[in-house]
C-alpha cells in the first residue's frame, strides 16, 4: 500500500484482496510477499521477496515491476528464480544494489541467507549460516568503520604460541606493539610488528 505521508491517503495498492492494478505479464502474481522496495533511480519501479506460497508448486522469486498509476498497470520487468527452484514460506528480501545486481536474503534455514545475481541471473556470491539458523532479511551497504583498538587472539602450541593481529577498516597501523607480564596490565614490551600477519613468539 502507498500512502500520501502528508494526508494519509491511500495512493494505492499492489497486490492482494484490494488490489488496484492490473498485472501485464504474470500468469501467477506475487502472494505472501516481503520486503517491497522502491528501484533507486528508477521512477516507478520495485522490487521484493515473492515468497509464492500460493504459487502451484510453490517457489520463491525476486522480482521487479513497473507501476503506472495512470493506467493503473503492474509490468513484470526482471525476476530471478533459482534453478533448482527455492522456496521460503516467510520472511526474505530483496535489495537492489548500486552496480545493478541484486541481493536477495532468502530467510529459511535450508536455504542460503543470501544470493547476489547480476541482472542477467548469474550469481556473484552466496553466504549461509549454520543449520537451522535463520535469517529475517538481509541488506547490503559500504562501510568505512574502524575499530579503536586492534583485536589479539593467541594460538597455543606446544612450544610457542602464535599472536593474530586483527584491525578493521583502514585506519593507518604503524605499529602493533605486543606487552607482556604477570600483572593484569603488562607494560614490558616483548614484540612489535608492522602488519597484522601472524607473529610467532616461544612459550
Amino acid at each position: 500500500t502507498k500512502i500520501e505521508r502528508r494526508t494519509g491517503e491511500i495512493i494505492g495498492r499492489l497486490g492482494g484482496v484490494n488490489n488496484q492494478f492490473t498485472f501485464i505479464n504474470e500468469t501467477e502474481p506475487f502472494n505472501y510477499q516481503h520486503d517491497v522496495r522502491a528501484v533507486p533511480g528508477k521512477p516507478n519501479h520495485y522490487t521484493l521477496l515473492d515468497n509464492g506460497n500460493h504459487h502451484d508448486p510453490p517457489y520463491s522469486r525476486a522480482v521487479e515491476y513497473r507501476v503506472e498509476k495512470s493506467s493503473n498497470t503492474a509490468l513484470k520487468v526482471w525476476e530471478y528464480r533459482h534453478q533448482p527452484k527455492r522456496f521460503t514460506h516467510w520472511m526474505g528480501s530483496v535489495q537492489r544494489l548500486p552496480s545493478g545486481n541484486t541481493h536477495i536474503g532468502w530467510a529459511h534455514q535450508k536455504l542460503p541467507k543470501v544470493t547476489e545475481v547480476t541482472p542477467e541471473g548469474q550469481i556473484v556470491y552466496e553466504a549461509n549460516f549454520v543449520y537451522p539458523e535463520t535469517g529475517y532479511r538481509s541488506h547490503r551497504f559500504e562501510w568505512s568503520g574502524c575499530a579503536k583498538t586492534p583485536t589479539l587472539f593467541v594460538e597455543r602450541e606446544p612450544l610457542k604460541v602464535i599472536l593474530l593481529f586483527h584491525q578493521f577498516g583502514d585506519c593507518p597501523i604503524e605499529t602493533y606493539n605486543i606487552y607482556a607480564d604477570t600483572t593484569q596490565l603488562p607494560t614490558t614490551r616483548i614484540a612489535s610488528s608492522r602488519s597484522s600477519c601472524p607473529r610467532e613468539t616461544s612459550s
